[in-house]
């Protein structure tokens, strides 16, 4: 019946303002509903925007975080490399330094081997004198001199080196005759 009226009044030239105002609202309820879309719409992307804004704040702060702790953890193995470094380079010192000691050491021995050698062959060419009393002061006296120049390059030789290596081989005498402190 609707359609009927529609075209009764179609053919009719008095229904004509009322089919362009039902146009009209109908046209109006369109945009309205297109503006209401169209808000609803902008409102939603302000939202995804507001998150994105919010999300990538966060990946920049936990990237901000990731950078210092690494930095840090740089830091700490530079340290580390450094301190490794110098205890590195001080082993070699000691090593070195151990090294001059037994060279010394060998060197003192050597002097000592070779005068008690020599030792030996001048009392051993010493000819029988008769008065026993006077060759034994005479060896008395050669190996007191003897034993006293060893003992003063002992201690010559103590003074040339660092103190941490003399205390360690004045600790490590087992006598202790041969080195006295002063």
């Amino acid at each position: 019946m609707a359609d009927s009226d529609v075209r009764g009044s179609e053919m009719s030239g008095d229904s004509e303002p009322e089919w362009k105002n039902w146009l009209v609202v109908m046209m109006d309820k369109m945009a309205s509903d297109i503006k209401q879309d169209m808000s609803e719409m902008k409102q939603e992307i302000s939202k995804i925007d507001k998150t994105a804004q919010a999300t990538n704040a966060r990946m920049d702060k936990m990237a901000n975080d990731i950078n210092l702790r690494m930095d840090k953890k740089a830091q700490k193995t530079s340290v580390q490399m450094d301190e490794t470094k110098q205890e590195i380079s001080e082993n070699k010192q000691e090593t070195s330094a151990v090294g001059m000691q037994m060279d010394l050491m060998r060197e003192v021995m050597l002097t000592a081997v070779g005068e008690a050698k020599q030792f030996t062959v001048e009392h051993a060419q010493v000819p029988f004198m008769g008065n026993l009393s006077i060759m034994d002061n005479t060896r008395t006296g050669c190996v007191k001199s003897r034993f006293r120049r060893f003992r003063l390059r002992k201690r010559r030789m103590y003074a040339s080196m660092p103190d941490t290596i003399t205390s360690d081989i004045r600790s490590s005498d087992k006598k202790g005759s041969l080195i006295r402190k002063q």
